[in-house]
């Protein structure tokens, strides 16, 4: 999945809250969770997740954390220092 979106929004867009792409990725993500294939497993069982992020050093392993948090949650393998920002 490639999510490219900021993780704030700036100029006129900024004074109202609105869900960036990765948010909704990650909320239909969330919506598999009850999906499971012949075995019983997630269906994003052995799949590998991986995280891109631009930002600063801070933001950037605050953003890097949440989504894989996510990605982990919902059944994705997270390979160690996957994460580049």
């Amino acid at each position: 999945m490639a999510a490219p979106t900021p993780s704030r929004p700036s100029g006129a867009a900024a004074t109202r809250p609105r869900p960036g792409v990765a948010q909704r990725a990650m909320e239909r993500l969330d919506a598999e969770l009850s999906e499971k294939d012949d075995e019983g497993r997630l269906l994003t069982y052995g799949k590998v997740g991986v995280v891109a992020v631009v930002g600063n050093e801070d933001g950037a392993h605050k953003i890097s954390a949440d989504l894989y948090q996510c990605l982990n949650d919902v059944g994705f393998t997270i390979p160690a220092g996957g994460v580049t920002y």
